[in-house]
């Protein structure tokens, strides 16, 4: 079986081609429709449930409850490190990295969020950022006017334990 996540007609041309016995995926948006002539079987999830939603909706076609599929805490020190990553006190995460460099809001606009989160809740902002995103977590930093810092360097799991404990 190959399952497509993507949804779009190059993915489907793959998922066909791997010689699968059934091929299946969720059908999206109108404009992945043309992707599913090449699929043996198509799911129709809720039109307003989040991408994670509409892919677990896949594993029940595969007959697997999504709801008991098991879950793998991931626990990291991250907070125990002290300094400007240190997890005391409610707190917002921003990642301004995250998604495509042409869809990212700016810098400074996450810096102006950190403000307001601070006036209206007390809560300080930690910027998450991984390889490559140090300018634009500094870039933040600076235009928060001390509302936010910079998290240590975060990878998955860093930002799982870090969102556990949010409020």
């Amino acid at each position: 079986m190959a399952i497509d996540a993507q949804g779009l007609v190059k993915s489907a041309v793959v998922a066909r081609m791997a010689g699968a016995g059934r091929t299946l995926a969720s059908r999206g948006a109108p404009s992945r429709m043309a992707a599913s002539v090449f699929y043996s079987e198509v799911v129709h999830p809720p039109g307003a449930a989040h991408v994670v939603r509409k892919n677990l909706e896949l594993a029940r076609a595969l007959e697997i409850d999504p709801e008991t599929v098991p879950r793998f805490p991931l626990i990291t020190p991250l907070c125990a490190r002290g300094g400007e990553g240190d997890c005391a006190g409610p707190f917002a995460l921003l990642n301004p990295g995250g998604g495509w460099p042409n869809k990212r809001w700016p810098a400074d606009r996450f810096g102006s969020l950190a403000e307001r989160l601070r006036e209206r809740t007390g809560w300080r902002s930690l910027v998450l950022w991984g390889p490559g995103d140090e300018v634009i977590a500094e870039a933040v930093v600076a235009s928060a006017g001390g509302a936010a810092s910079r998290a240590p360097s975060t990878d998955l799991a860093d930002v799982l334990t870090l969102a556990a404990r949010r409020r």
